[in-house]
């Protein structure tokens, strides 16, 4: 069993008033599995689908459900010797001590299992989804108006009943007002509850329960033989007595108002004892703020004190430095602030760590330096601050030599094959130019893989594209006039043919 979505009354030719305050109408799915009376050995799959206008989902709803399929299945004369229910684990409908109470109390052999919170997934999602199927396709197609639980519940008692020898579904109707939502239960918390999976009740001893951490269904447990379990290790098995606190907490209350009325001839005397108290206490107090009163100081001894405070407080002022001498101050700083010194590398080496600048130069490594220089180029406010920007890395830049290790390899690099680029490249024409022994790889598409490509290309991964890509920010800038002439932007619209063919007789 389980609640599903309520459905929500929609129609096919709607105004705008019925669209924003649409009526809901439960679905509470019981699907049932007994072996049949009339053929032998025959497993029956019966689904009980109740339909209200009471949207409340809560252990009152659940339980009036779950009295109505047992009243349905006595009227029918299905016998049953024991029940086992699964449903999901939902505190406020299936697992709380109101349900575990009620359980307590059955003459009838229950099994309850459940499903994590959310996570429970059975026949009833199915049950939910045909009927709502079956009833949005004739709401669409003009062939029925339905405006509440009752129009609902008519409808599909007319056309999605079933009785067949192996599977049946019935509906029922349950009246908005008829579930006392609001009746109080005491009944004391249980400790864990979350944590268990199984609850198992014992008719012969009302009020105890069993219940496990995992659910187990060994031949031992199915007999009840709780103790012989043989996952005991893992269902931590335990016997646990219900409480009911709804006659003491009544006596309590009755025990208060007797207590209350014999008390009530003191009353007065009471009255008059706090309020002697009250009296005693605002004395004392007004005895202990009384203090002496404070002299009156004449004016003009107020003005000569105050003087000599702001004669105290005085201090030299701070002489005001013009802008132009703070402009030749700060242009000393920024040149007495020096670059980070890089050496120039003189052994071709492969890997980004190896083509680092030595430490003993610089205080922060290869990948650091080019993150903070690109960190510095993005916070560039316009073109002009860029312009300058980049002119001053270009020359620092130039001082760090990147070398291209052709013996790149991809087993040794940790490199994954890109097939889906691979086979754009005619196998015919690849063995006839210099990337004969050239895969493409597979880098992280982040919408500009140009840098990350390089980065592989170049250090044998992709962590360095901030390199690459501070890189070209520095070029694009400087050489920007070259980049930006009308005859270089044309030149990909005079390929005649645009595929990797033509690029590689081009290359």
């Amino acid at each position: 069993m389980d609640f599903g979505r309520n459905r929500v009354v929609r129609y096919q030719d709607e105004i705008k008033s019925a669209y924003f305050a649409a009526a809901q109408i439960t679905i509470h799915p019981i699907v049932l599995f007994y072996h049949s009376n009339d053929v032998p050995e025959l497993i029956v799959r019966h689904s009980l689908v109740f339909l209200s206008d009471d949207i409340t989902h809560d252990s009152k709803a659940v339980e009036y459900f779950q009295n109505k399929t047992l009243e349905f299945l006595d009227e029918k004369s299905i016998p049953y010797k024991e029940l086992i229910i699964f449903s999901d684990g939902c505190a406020g409908q299936y697992k709380s001590r109101h349900t575990f109470a009620k359980l307590a109390q059955e003459n009838v052999v229950i099994q309850r299992h459940y499903f994590g919170s959310e996570h429970g997934k059975s026949e009833s999602d199915g049950e939910v989804a045909a009927v709502n199927k079956a009833v949005d396709s004739v709401v669409i197609g003009r062939r029925a108006i339905i405006t509440n639980a009752t129009d609902m519940y008519n409808w599909c008692c007319e056309h999605i009943v079933f009785d067949e020898p192996g599977s049946k579904r019935d509906f029922f109707l349950v009246d908005k007002n008829i579930i006392e939502h609001s009746k109080e239960d005491t009944v004391k918390p249980i400790k864990g509850i979350r944590q268990i999976h199984q609850v198992n009740n014992d008719p012969q001893t009302q009020g105890a329960l069993n219940i496990k951490k995992v659910s187990c269904f060994c031949e031992q447990c199915l007999k009840r033989d709780y103790e012989r379990c043989i996952n005991s290790d893992y269902t931590d098995i335990e016997r646990i007595k219900i409480q009911n606190e709804g006659k003491d907490v009544k006596e309590s209350k009755r025990k208060t108002i007797i207590q209350g009325n014999k008390n009530s001839e003191n009353k007065e005397n009471a009255k008059l004892k706090v309020k002697e108290k009250k009296t005693t206490i605002k004395k004392k107090k007004e005895t202990a703020s009384s203090k002496p009163k404070v002299p009156v100081v004449p004016q003009e001894k107020k003005t000569a004190i105050k003087k000599k405070k702001e004669t105290a407080s005085s201090k030299p002022k701070v002489p005001v430095v013009p802008q132009e001498k703070k402009t030749s101050i700060r242009k000393k700083n920024e040149t007495v602030s020096s670059k980070p010194k890089v050496v120039k590398q003189s052994v071709p080496l492969r890997t980004a760590e190896q083509q680092q600048p030595p430490n003993e130069h610089t205080a922060i490594d290869r990948k650091q330096y080019f993150d903070l220089k690109l960190q510095e180029l993005q916070r560039c406010a316009d073109y002009d601050i860029l312009l300058a920007l980049c002119t001053q890395l270009d020359e620092e830049f130039k001082q760090i030599e990147i070398v291209i290790n052709e013996d790149t390899n991809i087993v040794s690099n940790n490199l994954v094959v890109d097939r889906d680029a691979s086979n754009l490249f005619p196998k015919l024409r690849l063995q006839t130019t210099k990337f004969v022994n050239y895969l493409p790889v597979v880098v992280y598409g982040d919408g500009n893989c140009l840098p990350r490509s390089i980065s592989t290309l170049v250090f044998g991964n992709e962590n360095n594209f901030k390199e690459i890509r501070a890189r070209i920010t520095v070029e694009m800038c400087i050489n920007a006039e070259l980049y930006l002439k009308n005859e270089n932007l044309i030149k990909g619209n005079s390929f005649p043919k645009k595929d990797a063919s033509y690029l590689l007789n081009i290359i």
